[in-house]
């Protein structure tokens, strides 16, 4: 009884959250033996990350997972150590690795040779 309880409070406020500004839109929220896959609307290729707090007067949180989406639809599992924890979805600022993540970034282009010293 308690657990879905807990899990009505979080569905209500994620509706709370989202309103607030959270970039990636948390649409469904479920319960998955220990953790809980949330729903999330994206864009393909962009990095996002999963915040929490237990406490929504304060204005602290907790990264949880860094992911890319794939899709205008992601499902990720998450865990929190905490007894209950409001999630959050933002764009992370790193979106370095979004166009490919298996290849390293290009070294800079070496600099231009310096110019030549005329004859004396």
């Amino acid at each position: 009884m308690k657990l879905n309880n807990l899990f009505g409070v979080l569905s209500a406020l994620l509706l709370v959250i989202n309103q607030v500004g959270a970039s990636g839109m948390i649409t469904a929220l479920r319960k998955n033996n220990v953790n809980m896959d949330l729903t999330i609307n994206t864009t393909a290729a962009e990095r996002y990350i999963v915040q929490c707090t237990t406490n929504l007067i304060d204005t602290s949180w907790s990264d949880i997972k860094e992911f890319q989406a794939n899709d205008d639809v992601t499902i990720e599992s998450v865990s929190s150590t905490a007894a209950s924890c409001y999630f959050r979805v933002v764009k992370s600022d790193d979106q370095s690795v979004a166009e490919n993540p298996d290849t390293p970034p290009s070294p800079p282009p070496p600099p231009p040779p310096p110019p030549a010293m005329p004859n004396e």
